[in-house]
């Protein structure tokens, strides 16, 4: 869940921030300064490269080299031998 809600906050202020970014670039008339923000932009696309490079060795695992520090610890009524109560 708390994946769902970053994401969604970087999408709205991603889709808030750069059209005014551009906007704002576009304004002042320089070249140079849209191509300075064309290029933030490229650099903050390209900065998820190393993701896609680093991340597939996680997902080939398939997440099994963690399971064991992701489980609960058992109940103390698993840990008598005893059924339901």
């Amino acid at each position: 869940m708390a994946i769902a809600v970053f994401f969604a906050l970087g999408t709205a202020a991603g889709g808030v921030a750069a059209p005014w970014l551009f906007g704002v670039l576009i304004g002042t008339g320089s070249r140079e300064s849209v191509f300075l923000g064309y290029a933030l932009g490229g650099r903050t696309y390209a900065g998820g490269r190393p993701a896609l490079r680093h991340g597939s060795a996680s997902m080939r695992s398939g997440g099994r080299s963690n399971t064991s520090r992701c489980r609960y610890p058992p109940r103390t009524s698993d840990l008598s031998g005893g059924g339901v109560e």
